[in-house]
């Protein structure tokens, strides 16, 4: 039994079927998952200016006294160097040792993918580093979380680099919390960076946000109640295409089998299928976490005809999609912010001068 609450949505236009599964978080009462934090902070000389690496280091400390018992954390600065200024280290012992923070200087250069291939393989490998013969980190909930506040070394730059970087984070059990600060770095490295790992992507208009945004994603990791779920569809039908509808927003092709991200407490995320049936429709839907399976029969006795949640479903991750890939996408708030002093989580570039409260929008660049 999944402690998330499964529906499936179908419509039928014409020749085609869409299936929407749709996962939300129940809320219900689960113990909380050790959390393995990895900080993974720009500490080249435009982070240097205006105090942005002083207040990272608070920053980080800050996250560290709010970490409980049983999480362990890094915090590691890059430049053209990786160093780990805190190895990983069970947070209470950390918390006396944070002082170290305060003696990070800034130097040149941004060597990004170095410094993310360096915190993945450090993470995967955590157990070796940090307990010795002690527990693994099998059973935590993995995360990298980057700030930074301008582009990466000039011969890397390629996105799919990225992109491949957050698979493998992925294929790991980590996601990665990517923040870009200001308005200098690269947005789109960081979207597909993230999302790739399963990860969410923040724009922080100032470093002043994001103590906010890292409140929230330890929030998230303290109230998970499905890990990576994956949702199949078993059917003889042609799979014309699946999309992701949730946290990150993506297209993957006739795919039959989608891996999801985490899902936190009051969270929702749904794979659309559209199908094209030979003759009538029949399928099974598959959804497999660590708790166990769900299985849902659809057939063509079952579609209403004027039911068209499904279909829309897949229209909008269209629509988000297309925005992401030339303009902006942002989602609004459950609470409305002041607009001097909010972080927005967006998609695709980021307008110079427009407001910083949350919103739905979407606009070409």
């Amino acid at each position: 039994m999944l402690s998330m609450d499964v529906k499936v949505y179908v419509s039928r236009s014409g020749v085609y079927a869409d299936i929407e599964v749709r996962l939300s978080a129940t809320g219900a009462q689960t113990p909380p998952i050790p959390a393995a934090f990895l900080l993974l902070i720009d500490s080249s000389k435009s982070m240097g200016e205006h105090g942005k690496l002083a207040q990272a280091a608070e920053i980080a400390k800050r996250l560290i006294a709010s970490m409980g018992p049983s999480d362990v954390v890094a915090v590691y600065t890059f430049d053209e160097r990786v160093k780990a200024v805190l190895p990983l280290t069970p947070a209470p012992e950390a918390l006396e040792r944070a002082k170290r923070l305060d003696k990070v200087k800034p130097s040149t250069y941004i060597f990004l993918y170095q410094a993310l291939s360096k915190a993945i393989d450090d993470l995967a490998a955590g157990s070796g580093s940090l307990f010795r013969r002690g527990p693994s980190l099998s059973g935590y909930v993995k995360r990298i979380v980057l700030i930074t506040d301008g582009e990466p070394w000039s011969h890397y730059t390629e996105e799919h680099w990225y992109e491949s970087l957050g698979r493998t984070a992925a294929s790991y059990g980590i996601s990665i919390t990517a923040i870009g600060v200001g308005y200098d770095y690269n947005e789109k490295i960081l979207y597909k960076l993230a999302s790739a790992s399963g990860g969410t992507w923040y724009h922080a208009a100032n470093i002043s946000d994001v103590p906010q945004i890292l409140m929230q994603e330890l929030g998230r990791s303290r109230a998970l109640e499905a890990r990576r779920p994956v949702v199949r569809i078993e059917t003889n039908a042609e799979v014309v295409e699946a999309r992701k509808l949730g946290r990150t927003i993506a297209s993957l092709g006739p795919a039959r089998e989608v891996a999801l991200e985490d899902i936190s407490a009051g969270e929702v995320a749904s794979v659309v299928f559209r199908l094209r049936p030979k003759e009538r429709l029949a399928a099974e839907v598959v959804v497999s976490t660590e708790e166990g399976e769900v299985r849902k029969q659809v057939e063509e006795t079952a579609v209403l005809v004027q039911d068209k949640t499904a279909m829309l479903a897949f229209q909008l991750a269209g629509e988000l999609i297309n925005a992401a890939e030339g303009g902006r996408v942002s989602w609004r708030c459950s609470r409305p912010r002041r607009r001097r002093r909010g972080s927005r989580r967006s998609i695709g570039r980021r307008p110079r001068g427009s407001s910083r409260r949350c919103g739905a929008a979407a606009r070409r660049s």
